[in-house]
């Protein structure tokens, strides 16, 4: 039987361009059309091997959270429920809670600065988001700015985002560190137990913020009175919250941390903010902040330069989309894109790297 890797190549008359092959079934684009087709709106290019098994529990569709199922028809009523969670309108009725915790975290600012001479803000920022996080999700903060010290969860997420660093790169490494009896070096199956806890407490929080007090998390829409009525499982809403838990506290803190690094890199970008700033009322909402343009244009410049989830997404060519892109790729075949090199194209940006 042929190899399937043997099926497709790239000219040799073709050295450089947006295609790279870069293992025998696996290709990376920076094909803007490409990336069009790959990620439309109802696309049937499904997600990756990658994608299985980051969480030792996680191992199917069915089973996952919405990150780690990989058919991407399956995946589309969860992100709509997501979708629903994460509104506009659900965004401002949370405003006075981040707006508190905001405050909160500038004034620890200002004090360890004012105490020491300088100011750890990489640390107070992920205080603050995995005090977002837990608001959202649990309904009350963890109170990681208040004390200012790491609780286990922010212990865990740092442990863990190296671990997840070994297993994608290194994927034969998964089975090792997940059977290895916990008292062993390198074992994670520890951290995994403690991951589903923070999920399952996620759900019980929910549950209770709906019966006893009259409140929502950002999983009410998922969460219902009698679980027997929900589309969703509570044991895969409960990987959706460890999974946002752990996620949504590391990209978040990275991505404002890379905000505030790239406005003081550059003195002509903080005068120009601060005096755009200055126009604000005393206590500025959501409404008013969306009018700023300039502090808008800073906040898009940041996650262009510094994306969130820099990597690659990988996607699996579909049976009958051999010809969708400029080459002719089998089905089954990976593809990934990646927004880091996306956004530093200099056919859309001049001086990419400005």
């Amino acid at each position: 039987m042929t190899p399937k890797f043997i099926l497709f190549y790239l000219p040799r008359s073709t050295p450089t361009g947006p295609y790279v092959r870069i293992a025998p079934e696996e290709v990376h684009t920076a094909d803007f059309e490409a990336f069009r087709t790959i990620h439309r709106v109802g696309s049937d290019w499904d997600k990756g091997k990658f994608y299985k098994g980051q969480v030792p529990s996680q191992t199917t569709d069915e089973n996952s959270g919405v990150f780690g199922t990989r058919s991407n028809q399956k995946a589309s009523h969860r992100r709509r429920l997501f979708q629903a969670a994460g509104t506009k309108k659900v965004a401002i009725e949370w405003e006075p809670e981040i707006k508190a915790l905001a405050t909160l975290m500038v004034q620890k600012i200002k004090n360890e600065l004012k105490e020491h001479g300088s100011s750890d803000v990489m640390k107070w920022l992920t205080f603050y988001t995995s005090d977002v996080v837990g608001s959202l999700a649990f309904g009350h903060s963890f109170h990681h700015i208040e004390n200012g010290t790491k609780g286990r969860l922010l212990r865990d997420v740092e442990t863990m985002m190296p671990i997840i660093g070994i297993r994608m790169e290194m994927p034969w490494t998964k089975p090792i560190m997940d059977n290895l009896p916990t008292w062993c070096p390198g074992s994670a199956s520890e951290l995994w137990r403690r991951t589903e806890g923070y999920g399952k407490d996620g759900v019980r929080a929910t549950r209770r913020a709906q019966t006893d007090f009259n409140t929502k998390t950002i999983f009410s829409k998922m969460v219902l009175e009698d679980a027997k009525d929900q589309s969703v499982p509570d044991s895969v809403i409960e990987q959706e919250a460890s999974n946002i838990i752990i996620a949504g506290t590391d990209s978040t803190s990275m991505t404002l941390t890379y905000l505030i690094y790239t406005v003081l890199r550059h003195p002509h970008v903080k005068q120009e903010l601060v005096a755009e700033l200055n126009t604000c009322t005393a206590d500025p909402n959501l409404q008013e902040l969306e009018t700023k343009i300039y502090l808008n244009n800073v906040i898009t410049e940041s996650m262009r330069l510094h994306p969130g989830v820099p990597g690659s997404l990988t996607r699996v060519v579909p049976k009958g989309g051999e010809t969708a892109l400029k080459y002719k790729l089998p089905a089954g075949t990976e593809i990934g894109t990646q927004a880091y090199t996306f956004q530093r194209d200099p056919s859309v940006f001049d001086d990419p790297l400005t």
